[in-house]
């Protein structure tokens, strides 16, 4: 399945929640997507990948209020994190970047 990331292109993801969680290495991650986004404003997500698949469908992959960002000193860094939360607008969105990750 084809895939743009925010490296590639400005994607709007705006109305996306959470519709599921992967499994899955930060480096795994980084091979798969690239770089991801850093902090957000709010200090409650560490980093973040936006995807717009082939479909036009969105979806981002990012940790939630378990990192140094949020928790200082107490957080995981986005290395040693292995379950990453999916915002999509679907759960056909969720299932396509789980085939990303498994293919």
């Amino acid at each position: 399945m084809n895939f743009f990331t925010h490296n590639d292109k400005k994607i709007n993801v705006n109305g996306t929640s959470l519709q599921g969680e992967l499994s899955v290495t930060f480096e795994h991650l980084l091979k798969t997507f690239g770089t991801p986004l850093g902090a957000s404003p709010d200090k409650k997500v560490d980093c973040e990948w936006h995807i717009e698949l082939s479909d036009g469908k969105v979806a981002t992959i990012y940790n939630w209020k378990n990192g140094n960002a949020y928790l200082g000193n107490k957080g995981k860094n986005p290395v040693e994190i292995l379950n990453w939360n999916v915002g999509a607008k679907s759960k056909m969105a969720y299932y396509a970047i789980e085939e990303i990750i498994e293919s």
